[in-house]
C-alpha cells in the first residue's frame, strides 16, 4: 500500500474542519497553501504541519511530522471555553487513523497573550509510511 504525505495532511485538515470548535466559523480557519487574512476580532484558528523525520529501508519508507491547530479566542472571555475546546479536540485527534495519517501524542501548550486573543496551541504527532 502506498501513502503519501498529502493524503495525511488532507486527511488532518478535513477532520480538524469536521470537528473544529463550534466558535469558529469554518471560514476563520487558516490552512497551509490557502489564501488567509488575520480576523481583527472574532474567534479562529490556524493549521500548519512540519516536517521531523523520515526513515527509509529497501521498499519502505515511514515519515513523522507535527501537526499545530493554534487556537485564537478574544481576550477578556476567559479561558474556561478555550481549554474546554482544545481539549475536546486534542483527545479526538490522538491514537487515531486518518486518512494516510497515523497519530499519536497530542499536547495543548498555553502560548498566552497574541495581541487581541488569548493563544492555545494543539501540537499533534503523526507518521505515515508505506512503499
Amino acid at each position: 500500500m502506498s501513502y503519501s504525505y498529502s493524503g495525511a495532511i488532507i486527511g488532518l485538515i478535513d477532520f480538524v474542519r469536521a470537528n473544529k470548535p463550534a466558535l469558529i466559523p469554518v471560514d476563520k480557519i487558516g490552512i497551509p497553501g490557502n489564501s488567509f487574512t488575520t480576523p481583527v476580532n472574532g474567534y479562529w484558528a490556524r493549521l500548519s504541519f512540519t516536517s521531523v523525520a523520515s526513515d527509509q529501508i529497501p521498499a519502505w519508507q515511514r515519515d513523522e511530522s507535527i501537526f499545530s491547530v493554534d487556537l485564537f479566542y478574544p481576550q477578556g472571555g476567559g479561558i474556561i471555553q478555550q481549554m474546554n475546546d482544545a481539549e475536546s479536540l486534542r483527545a479526538s485527534l490522538q491514537n487515531t487513523n486518518l486518512s494516510d495519517a497515523r497519530t499519536h501524542k497530542a499536547i495543548i501548550n498555553d502560548l498566552g497573550d497574541d495581541g487581541p486573543w488569548y493563544h492555545l496551541q494543539i501540537q499533534l504527532t503523526f507518521t505515515f509510511e508505506g512503499q
